[in-house]
């Protein structure tokens, strides 16, 4: 039994799952397996982004992935950007 033999709705409720979970580094893996996982994972990537106000951060990648892919801007439903200590990864109190 392959993975293209699962019907559509047990591939979301794995996702889901994923999501709940809150692994994000898993969904990430399998939206990179192809563009049927993809599909499926990238509106629960781009749900809740959460970045860090530091040096380094992905910022700019989500920026640019943004400006190539307009269409995964409609998915965001929240966008933090938390204050932290650039030598710490703790928020600032």
């Amino acid at each position: 039994m392959s993975l293209k033999s699962l019907p559509t709705e047990l591939d979301t409720s794995i996702v889901e799952y994923l999501h709940v979970s809150k692994d994000v580094q898993a969904i990430s893996s399998l939206s990179k397996t192809s563009n049927y996982y993809r599909n499926l994972a990238e509106p629960f990537l781009y749900q809740n982004i959460d970045l860090p106000n530091a040096p380094g951060t992905k910022a700019k990648q989500l920026l640019l992935t943004l400006l190539d892919r307009p269409q995964l801007a409609k998915l965001i439903r929240t966008l933090t950007v938390s204050d932290v200590y650039p030598d710490r990864k703790t928020p600032r109190t």
